[in-house]
């Protein structure tokens, strides 16, 4: 969880807004090494969802992030194509929030890192389980949507190469391509991708 959580939440009494200013505070002061905060919820004073994301692998600032996703390297549009085959724009797009998280953390799972963020080159470092948790004014649920049985602990992390056109097939209830009555608006990059893959499924 890291030393600044820790010290934030024990002096917050309910209020996300008081976690996301005890965190930044105890940031600057806690011996957590190499870390990832991301940090998402309501926040009463401004009165939306927000997400907050802050790294000291690569001095990242701890600061409220415009992006929907949170990830560490940050997942970019082209991976949300990939993933999902259309760009998620809005939250109320998930219909099952278990599979939208098994579809982001299998495109971190992806990610390769080396000596700009502290690690040996080639270095993969999502294994293991992904657990989401879910926090509500009722309680708390933690609860394990994927996992990955080949990975050993001590050893490397080699991810087998992901068939995204299945993937895509065998989780298409995972997202609406868009709300009801809205308009999506691609961009020129987005627009192309989604034109290039109509093209090879012709």
């Amino acid at each position: 969880m890291g030393n600044a959580v820790k010290a934030a939440l024990h002096d917050v009494d309910d209020s996300f807004d008081e976690l996301i200013e005890g965190m930044r505070e105890f940031i600057e002061d806690a011996d957590d090494g190499r870390m990832t905060y991301a940090v998402a919820g309501f926040s009463e004073a401004r009165g939306t969802v927000e997400v907050w994301l802050g790294s000291t692998l690569d001095g990242l600032p701890f600061q409220k992030r415009d992006d929907v996703h949170l990830g560490q390297p940050p997942i970019s549009g082209d991976d949300l194509l990939r993933g999902f085959g259309k760009p998620i724009r809005d939250p109320a797009q998930i219909t099952d929030l278990d599979d939208f998280a098994r579809t982001l953390i299998t495109l971190n799972r992806e990610c390769v890192w080396g000596a700009k963020q502290g690690f040996a080159e080639g270095m993969h470092l999502v294994g293991g389980a992904c657990e989401l948790g879910v926090v509500t004014a009722s309680g708390a649920e933690v609860r394990t949507v994927l996992t990955w049985p080949e990975d050993r602990v001590g050893e490397l992390i080699r991810p087998a190469p992901v068939d995204w056109n299945e993937w895509r097939r065998t989780h298409a209830e995972q997202a609406d391509p868009a709300l009801a009555g809205s308009v999506v608006r691609l961009s020129r990059h987005e627009r192309r991708a989604a034109e290039a893959k109509a093209r090879r499924a012709a």
